[in-house]
């Protein structure tokens, strides 16, 4: 009976260990220069922090924090394939859309337990019109555009001052 008890908490301990999450976190900022009388930045992020400020004439700049994490190797892989930045820009705007633009994110979870945090922070010129969107766990901070502001959170704060 011993040796039974034995075998299962030894079953048990090797499938908790083996079914760890995986984590990783990495930071990187990207630099667009822009022109025109009023530049455009869109950003939709899932999971995630997305904060404005002002920044010099012609030129964004998106400092982006990242941290993924998933039940097990597997799940991780997928969520590599399925949660990234997808960015676009061009003379005059730049476009950052987090997961399959083509997709809608809120009312599906390709990855079941896996989640990338991404913690936008962006100097604009001071003019640019922002459209802003997050859906899970973060907030929009904006202070000191002077542009037009679109924001959109399902369950964080909006801040525009």
């Amino acid at each position: 009976m011993n040796r039974v008890v034995v075998a299962v908490l030894g079953f048990l301990l090797s499938t908790a260990l083996a079914a760890q999450e995986i984590t990783e976190s990495r930071a990187w900022t990207e630099r667009f220069p822009v022109s025109g009388p009023e530049p455009r930045l869109k950003i939709s992020n899932i999971w995630g922090t997305v904060r404005v400020r002002p920044g010099p004439a012609g030129q964004i700049t998106i400092a982006v924090d990242e941290r993924r994490s998933a039940p097990d190797q597997e799940r991780f892989d997928r969520s590599l394939r399925l949660l990234k930045t997808d960015i676009g820009a061009g003379v005059d705007s730049v476009e950052i859309i987090v997961g399959e633009p083509t997709r809608n994110w809120r009312r599906t979870d390709p990855c079941r337990g896996c989640r990338v945090d991404y913690q936008f922070d962006v100097t604009v010129p001071e003019g640019t019109r922002l459209e802003l969107g997050t859906v899970l766990d973060g907030a929009i901070d904006v202070s000191g555009v002077a542009g037009t502001v679109s924001a959109s959170n399902v369950n964080g704060p909006i801040k525009v001052y």
